[in-house]
């Protein structure tokens, strides 16, 4: 009696079509993060009012925890204008003020590196006196770039998890407020071995004979939490630390005139 081999199974053929939508899927992925990447507020100091968003904050005063901070050394082309918002054509942002030089998107580099004032190879706009507007100041600004969130977060059994989703507030204090804020910063770490993300802090302006106001930073005691919390705001720390390196945005806009100052492209 004949038999009758079993038919073959037919088989699968092989495709690439699972790799090639994991990679699709990746890519709108990474898109879709960039898109929404997290952006947080700014908190304003004009004429000495603190307002967030444009809308002012009672009393002057807000209890923070500033999360990270960096130095910003930033050459704008033409002065302030607020019905005229502009990026600076050379900006830096650094921990150490030795080691700034300009942001790799910056779009008009004026030297190799930032430097300190005196030293050999200092940026020339960062010397005093170089201001074109005459005086001892600078062409290139010194300020402080730095994230905080509210500390509406703590205090509640989910604070860990409010922490994380806490909305962090960008913010820019004037040359004539960096010595307060070195003050405060030095003492979080110098008196209470803490970084400023562990510290529940007084955020005011206060008037000033000489600068119209200034900006300061009061300790009013260390976070009491959790090792959960904490854990949450040094995981804060560590992403608002990239947010801080931003970039600022790319101008688009006519050619603008050639600024003032002394001119070091390179």
């Amino acid at each position: 009696m004949a038999t009758t081999k079993p038919e073959a199974t037919p088989e699968t053929p092989k495709t690439t079509a699972v790799v090639t939508w994991k990679d699709r899927m990746a890519a709108v992925a990474a898109q879709a993060a960039q898109t929404e990447a997290p952006k947080g507020g700014f908190l304003s100091f004009k004429g000495g009012n603190i307002s967030y968003d444009d809308n002012p904050i009672p009393g002057n005063k807000l209890e923070v925890i500033v999360t990270d901070f960096l130095l910003e050394n930033s050459m704008f082309r033409e002065k302030y204008n607020p019905n005229k918002p502009a990026s600076p054509m050379c900006y830096a942002f650094g921990r150490d003020e030795a080691d700034m030089k300009p942001h790799p998107e910056c779009e008009e580099p004026q030297h190799p590196q930032c430097g300190i004032p005196g030293e050999e190879g200092c940026c020339p706009n960062n010397e005093w006196g170089s201001d074109p507007d005459g005086g001892r100041g600078k062409a290139c600004k010194n300020s402080r770039r730095i994230a905080l969130i509210t500390t509406d977060c703590l205090g509640h059994e989910d604070s860990a998890t409010r922490v994380k989703k806490a909305n962090t507030v960008m913010c820019k204090i004037p040359l004539t407020s960096i010595k307060n804020f070195s003050s405060y910063v030095n003492q979080c770490a110098k008196v209470l071995d803490v970084h400023p993300f562990a510290v529940v802090t007084e955020l005011s302006t206060k008037p000033h004979p000489t600068s119209l106001f200034q900006v300061h930073w009061k300790v009013m005691d260390t976070v009491k939490a959790g090792d959960d919390v904490m854990q949450a705001l040094y995981e804060k720390h560590v992403a608002t630390g990239k947010l801080l390196n931003q970039p600022y945005p790319k101008q688009e806009e006519e050619a603008a005139p050639a600024p003032k100052g002394k001119s070091t492209k390179y």
